[in-house]
């Protein structure tokens, strides 16, 4: 079922169901209401249309945003999509949707999409402008309200690609004896299996608590970031970044996101 979180400011956080037309806006009749004076009383749409799920503005001054840019038309929505109307920010939710996109190529590539006419992303996300942040850390309360562990643990990998360029993320948990264990993968490209000898970083990196990286056979660069909640490592995040990326940028990104999906898992742990 796909679904609206919404982040108010004051925390004041909830979900709304998406139905088969979904209004948003600052007038009471609207299925989410946003007491907002820069959001229109009729400000945007969501519609349900062959599965999938479509936003278009409704004719605004100010406009409505998907990822921070601005809807020219009509636009598909994607788990984890910031919608951005006034100064109030929607992160879309459909892993059910993203799962059944998945492919060869992972849940975030679309085939349908002409991918060689759009600008590359950038290398990081710019998580130090104010619309960033704010969908960094309505991504960290979603997570942290989440009840369902199988839930949590699919999100918090899709929400890493949603932060950076990685090419997939592979998330695993530690157990009290040592062992890791898978709890979800997602990526651009096929993550390879979790067989040795690269888990073998992952005992390096439960030692040091320090993020450690090897070069694949695949010649991506690989990432595994410890995840520590109550003075141990509970997981960690295995990642495959291309190499022009900027690595010290994405060590601090996911070294502050690491903490939080640490102290989630923490609360749920078995």
């Amino acid at each position: 079922m796909a679904k609206l979180f919404c982040s108010l400011p004051g925390g004041a956080d909830y979900e709304v169901e998406l139905g088969a037309r979904t209004l948003i806006g600052r007038h009471p009749g609207c299925d989410v209401q946003l007491l907002d004076e820069m959001v229109s009383k009729e400000h945007c749409e969501i519609v349900l249309r062959d599965g999938n799920r479509y936003i278009r503005d409704l004719g605004t001054t100010n406009g409505t945003r998907v990822n921070g840019v601005r809807l020219a038309g009509e636009r598909r929505l994607d788990h984890l999509d910031e919608i951005g109307a006034g100064r109030m920010r929607l992160l879309f939710l459909d892993p059910e949707a993203a799962l059944r996109r998945s492919s060869p190529g992972g849940p975030y590539r679309h085939p349908g999409r002409r991918l060689d006419h759009q600008a590359p992303p950038p290398a990081v996300r710019d998580h130090g402008d104010l619309p960033s942040l704010r969908r960094f850390y309505a991504l960290v309360r979603m997570l942290s309200a989440e009840q369902d562990r199988g839930q949590l643990a699919a999100d918090a990998a899709h929400g890493l690609l949603s932060l950076c360029d990685a090419e997939w993320a592979v998330l695993c948990e530690r157990d009290s004896a040592g062992a890791f264990h898978e709890l979800s993968r997602v990526g651009r490209e096929q993550p390879p299996a979790a067989t040795r000898p690269f888990p073998g970083l992952f005992d390096v990196v439960s030692s040091s608590r320090a993020p450690t990286f090897q070069m694949g056979q695949d010649r991506v660069l690989q990432l595994v970031m410890p995840l520590v909640h109550a003075d141990r490592v509970c997981g960690v995040f295995w990642v495959g970044l291309p190499t022009s990326i900027e690595i010290s940028a994405v060590v601090e990104l996911l070294g502050t996101y690491g903490a939080f999906v640490g102290m989630a898992l923490g609360a749920h742990a078995r």
